[in-house]
């Protein structure tokens, strides 16, 4: 449960996305673009430079991650239409 300050609300629902989210090869390349736009002002850049290294440089590896998470996408036959989104969202305020 998350507390009442603001990270400990902005963890729980990184957690709940974690486990809930469906992701496809669009947000592995969104994440991956993303990344590398804010490389340079993160301070995770010492820990993020070793897998962006491999990335680039170990032949295949981006095809075998692009082709993981091309595997979560989310069944768009799963997904609700506008309504159904609207709906859900009306009844949880």
């Amino acid at each position: 449960m998350a507390g009442i300050d603001s990270d400990s609300i902005a963890d729980a629902i990184q957690d709940e996305v974690r486990a809930e989210v469906c992701g496809g090869e669009d947000a592995f390349v969104s994440a991956m673009s993303e990344m590398l736009q804010n490389l340079h002002n993160s301070r995770f850049l010492t820990q993020a430079k070793p897998f962006l290294e491999k990335c680039a440089s170990e032949k295949g590896y981006i095809d075998a991650l692009r082709e993981y998470w091309a595997g979560r996408e989310c069944p768009k036959a799963d997904l609700p239409d506008n309504k159904q989104l609207i709906d859900i969202l009306s009844e949880s305020l």
